[in-house]
């Protein structure tokens, strides 16, 4: 298990921290790491997404699940993950830690690096499922098409993330930044991943 990835730890420590905390799979079960990293994703903060100094939205995360790719040597396989090198050309640079990289699906935090054992894996994280508060409300929004008529306040359409992240972007003004807040003991729900054939259970809500 990746170290000191522990709920006690996401918990004293912010998301940047806990990304730079992670340091691949050491043995054969990354769902304890990605437990804990969803813990803090989900509970532990938001996205604030302002311009000219003026809150536009607050993003909370509802769920989220976790992509992990061993390039060369590693053993572990994940053929689905977006940014990784191909088979045949270049190698793709590593992402800085902490970058959102926006694709076809949706909208991932990154935490690549280098394996203590010396290949460089891919781990990011899928913002598959979102609630939202306008400006400086205390109410969630509730969209007018969601998936799930019963919780209107959940967004379960990945790519219409983009909209709250980057739409009313401005070419000076705008901010996205993480807000990390404190939260106590909390569970999430495990489950395989939305559209993909693997048993892995790296979905959490």
């Amino acid at each position: 298990m990746t170290t000191n990835l522990t709920e006690e730890f996401v918990q004293q420590h912010t998301l940047m921290e806990c990304l730079k905390e992670f340091d691949g799979a050491h043995g054969d079960s990354l769902e304890k790491p990605f437990e804990a990293l969803a813990k803090k994703m989900i509970y532990g903060g938001y996205f604030e997404v302002s311009n000219k100094g003026k809150t536009l939205y607050k993003v909370y995360i509802h769920t989220v699940e976790f992509y992990y790719h061993e390039e060369n040597d590693g053993k572990i396989k994940d053929w689905i993950v977006y940014h990784r090198n191909p088979i045949n050309g270049a190698p793709k640079p590593l992402f800085e830690v902490g970058t959102l990289h926006a694709h076809v699906s949706g909208i991932d935090i990154t935490f690549e690096g280098k394996h203590p054992n010396g290949y460089i894996y891919r781990a990011s994280a899928l913002i598959r499922k979102f609630k939202v508060k306008e400006g400086n409300s205390d109410e969630f929004m509730k969209f007018k098409k969601p998936k799930d008529k019963n919780h209107p306040e959940v967004e379960a359409y990945p790519t219409h993330l983009y909209e709250y992240l980057f739409m009313k972007a401005s070419l000076t003004d705008i901010r996205i930044q993480w807000k990390d807040s404190r939260f106590d003991n909390v569970t999430v729900k495990s489950d395989k991943r939305i559209n993909v054939k693997d048993e892995r259970k790296w979905s959490f809500s």
